[in-house]
């Protein structure tokens, strides 16, 4: 939690790659490989093109429903220390996978990570992203997608980044090591 709540902290430079891209800036990161459902990106980006989809990982997957697509962006890899930074310049934090028998045992730390960063999240229905409902967007459909970043965008109020920071404090591993002693 510390480290990604520094997203909040006015000290915190947004990195020169992410900062040259036109706001809104739509943020994922991690390994680009098969579960990410790079067809709902590029439906995305079709329909909002004044959005600038950011994507920050390791190029592991086949790309090509995304590549051409002017207004999303490849960063490449980060390392984890760097990745509050480009948190507190994303508008918005998504988690875009496949839905299929293999997201009933993933748990997205990222979903901890944005959250403790205060950004606000859209996620396909992955079942341990819906636990969290409360605090992001989950969508069933692509429109849903883009109407539950829409909605995301329109949030601008710091106290929410901040209470979505704030809920997470009890999510380190520290915490859960305390809560089963």
């Amino acid at each position: 939690h510390a480290l990604f709540a520094r997203a909040l902290d006015d000290a915190t430079v947004v990195p020169a790659d992410l900062a040259a891209l036109p706001s809104p800036r739509i943020g994922f990161y991690g390994t680009l490989q098969s579960w990410v459902d790079f067809e709902l990106i590029a439906h995305v980006a079709r329909t909002r093109p004044s959005w600038s989809i950011a994507l920050i990982g390791q190029q592991l997957g086949d790309l090509s429903a995304i590549r051409g697509i002017p207004n999303v962006h490849l960063l490449g890899q980060k390392r984890h220390d760097e990745l509050p930074a480009y948190c507190k310049g994303f508008d918005v934090g998504i988690i875009p996978y496949r839905i299929d028998e293999r997201m009933a045992f993933v748990n997205p730390l990222k979903l901890r990570e944005y959250l403790s960063a205060g950004l606000p999240v859209v996620s396909t229905a992955v079942p341990e992203v819906q636990r969290y409902a409360h605090l992001c967007r989950v969508a069933t459909s692509p429109d849903e997608f883009v109407a539950g970043i829409e909605h995301a965008l329109a949030e601008r109020d710091p106290a929410a980044r901040g209470a979505r920071s704030a809920a997470m404090k009890s999510e380190t591993w520290s915490a859960r090591v305390a809560e089963v002693a």
